[in-house]
């Protein structure tokens, strides 16, 4: 195989399509909590795909089910308030679940958010339930804002010395978040995480909270962001509880649905949202930091007979590149992580040193109709926070 070198990636394989839009509705229910902590009944209002815009319309029933965002609410606040952030995801084709327990306590919200986990996975399994086999349980994200920001941190973190540890949360977002380093020193992450922030926020400063939150972190797998907003950026209206400055949330709405849609795997495009053009050309951004514990692969979109399409991969400054073959292939040990492509047709087809922290190449196909239907996978890698390189994520794209 060409350039063996640059077969380190390692990460998911994130094999799916673009998230496309739905109508949305909302049903409340009341999980027992079966863990033994936190509340009794898990209270929550649910936002789901939904055949209508119509409160409890049928559940738009997916072969595949969909994947699950579980959403921590701020202090005084319940998930109820949240509604427009719920509708956006569930717009996005996924399931949000805006847990309404935990009004005013850290120590209940972190013990419901692990219990929620299991609620999710009973309600999946329930025979003739509203959600019978239409969540997928192994595929559920964190996102919180204020005070359920800094709670994402204590259900996440993996140090050893941790009095629990995640149930499985795939990734986490944390908005507007309140500082968890005044209750813990490090958080030790095994997932991608991210910080959204604004400096116009007077109620958790990003200089206080935000930033050492971030500092604080040490991820071992995918990376971590922080995307901070200028002035016009609050803790209110960045999550739609104000309707100041619009763009505002709707910048924050499309960070988290492209958050979501690239590490829960319903997306190879949705860091655009964070690190590619469209992120990093909205007015409203002030700083943004990004650490690749794993380079990260995506695309601008689908590959498509006749047109161009920017591939991308997030990787600390240093040697980056990109591989590429007919398909992915189940993960092959190397020196430099899982190669996720099959080795009989795996070529290099971009080489590379970066600064910035981003490598694109651009690929373009032949205007062939018979192209359609046919595989074409890569897989990036480059320096990563705790190494000098490694290979990192995939994608298999099916040319339309």
């Amino acid at each position: 195989m060409p350039n063996l070198w640059v077969s380190s990636l390692a990460c998911t394989v994130l094999l799916s399509a673009a998230v496309g839009q739905h109508y949305v509705s909302t049903i409340d229910v009341a999980w027992p909590n079966t863990s033994g902590v936190g509340s009794t009944t898990l209270f929550a209002r649910v936002h789901y795909p939904a055949v209508a815009n119509t409160t409890t319309a049928a559940l738009q029933t997916s072969p595949d089910g969909y994947p699950v965002v579980v959403f921590l609410h701020g202090f005084g606040m319940l998930g109820n308030d949240y509604s427009r952030l719920g509708d956006s995801l569930s717009a996005a084709g996924f399931v949000a679940v805006m847990l309404n327990t935990a009004q005013y306590s850290y120590t209940q919200m972190e013990d419901d958010a692990r219990a929620i986990y299991d609620g999710i996975a009973a309600a999946n399994s329930q025979p003739d339930g509203f959600f019978e086999g239409q969540l997928q349980v192994d595929r559920v994200g964190l996102l919180g804002h204020s005070m359920g920001g800094a709670v994402i941190a204590y259900v996440l973190n993996a140090d050893p010395t941790a009095p629990a540890v995640s149930p499985g949360y795939s990734c986490g977002l944390a908005l507007a978040p309140v500082n968890p380093s005044i209750a813990i020193a490090g958080t030790m992450v095994q997932v991608p995480l991210g910080l959204v922030s604004g400096q116009g926020d007077i109620l958790t400063p990003p200089a206080l909270h935000a930033v050492p939150y971030y500092n604080s972190l040490a991820p071992s797998q995918g990376l971590k962001f922080h995307y901070q907003m200028g002035p016009s950026c609050t803790h209110m209206n960045m999550v739609g509880l104000t309707t100041s400055n619009p763009a505002v949330y709707d910048r924050t709405s499309g960070i988290a649905v492209g958050f979501f849609g690239q590490f829960l795997g319903d997306s190879f495009a949705g860091l655009d949202a964070v690190l590619g053009p469209d992120g990093l050309n909205d007015p409203n951004l002030a700083n943004l930091d990004m650490d690749a514990a794993v380079p990260q692969t995506w695309a601008s979109a689908d590959l498509s007979i006749g047109m161009t399409t920017r591939v991308s991969v997030a990787a600390e400054n240093g040697f980056a590149g990109l591989l590429a073959a007919q398909t992915t292939s189940v993960a092959i040990p190397t020196l430099w992580g899982p190669l996720l492509l099959d080795p009989t047709s795996a070529f290099s087809i971009a080489e590379s040193y970066i600064v910035g922290e981003r490598l694109d190449v651009f690929l373009t196909v032949p205007n062939t109709p018979g192209l359609v239907g046919v595989t074409f996978a890569v897989q990036g890698a480059g320096a990563t926070i705790n190494s000098g390189f490694r290979l990192g994520s995939a994608i298999n794209f099916v040319i339309k």
